[in-house]
């Protein structure tokens, strides 16, 4: 099916570069930079505004961007422009809770209970927990029971509500407060959306928890379908999830959700981003849940070749990290919320002497053990096995190391660094060699908020591009082989590269 959708692709590509269009240089930089700004031959062309949106699904918080589908590959971030204080402004919360008369709040609107309740409340780690139902390495039995025992709280389990329902309904709500949102920019314009949701999964053929995810996604667009006829209700919605739940299948041709590896998003967002040069780099986007590693060799000729060697989603991320600082603020007796913790991780290169506490030293040792564990060294050993069979090059050639997600300012803070710097593969300290740690970057050309927050809007800005086009890329697991799988070659004669 996804052949199907990539065939569609192509002749939407070559549709718009048959006609001929505006000089978007002439426009004035201003307007090109505008959200609201809609090039005049859209209108002419179709009343209807075709909309790629890409919402990176995270464990704590939910970031979106999008283009519009008229050939040059704009991305825009989704500011949602809410006041919380742990969240910027792009981020919604990950989470459901109930206010004081029962009734259930999402996102934006239980934001401001978790800042201030005690870490833990509400429905949270959803994401994570429905990936653990079928693969044992997500499960985390702490989040486990605080889900279970606010499921209770709330008298949601004697409905049939779980985990797959609460993440359906949150994905929902995404999807129309990014609608809400394009609607306020394209005023009085017909909009036809198609969203990207990244899963977590490094492989594809026969993975049960894609399956579950793309389950979850097939009731979310139902959900989002009767939000009007149920009011916007979160506990009649939630047991129309659980009623839908075996009724609704993921067909790709009836879908305007779906599924993407977080992997993919990933590279894909350092490929049609940044200013590159050929060699071998490892990309590390740190969330709240997992850990991707990517490594990639770059190559630079007439086309550009992308061949990816390795990619793991391991099940390791910040809210591991936030235990350890949670139980350094109730052993002060201090205030253990959400927000408190959040604060600690904005200061973290201050964050022993805040907490008054060895948490640095404790984060230093987890963070050390992770480095240290098969998950981790998994991705490098693949790596190092494709390379050793083509002896061209080693691990010793990698130019750098990039950093992505929340968990950037934590890897790179002094004492830390040096952690993610090398091969987790040398035999001593002796034997590594440093390799070059960078925050993701982008090019200078995109508006300036997804400039300066890039390595944490990166996977959303990868999603913005169409399903069909990041169905090219072809996960290492699923490759059988001795070579890597190359990533297609990508036409930049079908980018404004002025943006």
């Amino acid at each position: 099916m996804m052949k199907l959708l990539q065939e569609f692709w192509k002749s939407f590509k070559f549709f718009f570069k048959k006609k001929s269009l505006p000089d978007h240089k002439a426009k004035p930089e201003d307007q090109i930079e505008s959200p609201a700004f809609v090039p005049t031959f859209i209108k002419s062309l179709d009343e209807k505004l075709h909309v790629q949106v890409g919402i990176d699904f995270g464990t704590s918080c939910s970031k979106a961007c999008y283009q519009i589908q008229d050939g040059r590959e704009k991305v825009y971030l989704i500011d949602f422009k809410h006041h919380l204080k742990s969240f910027p402004s792009y981020a919604i919360p990950s989470v459901l809770i109930g206010d004081e008369q029962n009734q259930i709040c999402i996102g934006e609107e239980a934001g401001e209970a978790v800042e201030a309740g005690k870490w833990g409340i509400g429905l949270r780690n959803f994401k994570t927990l429905l990936a653990s139902v079928q693969n044992e390495a997500f499960v985390d039995k702490v989040s486990a029971s605080r889900f279970n025992e606010n499921l209770q709280l709330l008298g949601l389990d004697k409905e049939g509500v779980g985990v797959s329902e609460v993440a359906s309904l949150y994905i929902a709500y995404m999807m129309r407060r990014c609608r809400d949102f394009l609607k306020s920019q394209y005023v009085g314009r017909e909009l036809h959306i198609n969203y990207n949701v990244c899963i977590p999964i490094d492989y594809a053929e026969d993975n049960l928890v894609k399956k579950d995810f793309e389950k979850m996604l097939a009731v979310a667009q139902e959900l989002d379908r009767f939000w009007e006829q149920e009011k916007g209700e979160s506990r009649s919605l939630l047991r129309l999830a659980s009623e839908l739940k075996d009724q609704c299948v993921y067909d790709e041709t009836k879908m305007n959700v779906f599924a993407i590896p977080e992997a993919v998003a990933e590279l894909a967002g350092y490929r049609m981003s940044a200013d590159r040069d050929a060699g071998l780099y490892v990309l590390i986007d740190i969330g709240s849940g997992t850990t991707d590693v990517s490594i990639f060799r770059l190559e630079r000729g007439v086309k550009e070749r992308i061949q990816w060697l390795s990619s793991d989603a391991i099940p390791m991320g910040m809210y591991q990290l936030e235990k350890l600082v949670v139980k350094a603020l109730i052993k002060q007796g201090r205030n253990d919320s959400l927000g408190e913790v959040y604060r600690a991780f904005e200061n973290f290169k201050e964050t022993s002497s805040v907490l008054e506490d060895d948490v640095f030293l404790r984060i230093q040792k987890r963070i050390r053990n992770f480095i240290k564990s098969n998950e981790y060294k998994r991705p490098w050993r693949s790596a190092h096995v494709k390379l050793r069979k083509e002896k061209k090059e080693s691990l010793d050639s990698i130019k750098i190391v990039f950093l992505a997600g929340g968990g950037s300012k934590i890897a790179l803070a002094k004492g830390i660094d040096i952690l993610f710097s090398s091969s987790p593969l040398a035999s001593s300290a002796a034997s590594k060699k440093r390799y070059n740690l960078s925050a993701l970057s982008c090019s200078p050309n995109l508006e300036d908020t997804l400039v300066s927050d890039f390595w944490r809007l990166s996977v959303a800005y990868g999603l913005s591009f169409p399903a069909p086009k990041l169905g090219e890329y072809k996960l290492p697991k699923d490759f059988q082989g001795d070579n890597p799988p190359d990533i297609p070659s990508h036409d930049w004669g079908d980018r404004d590269d002025t943006r």
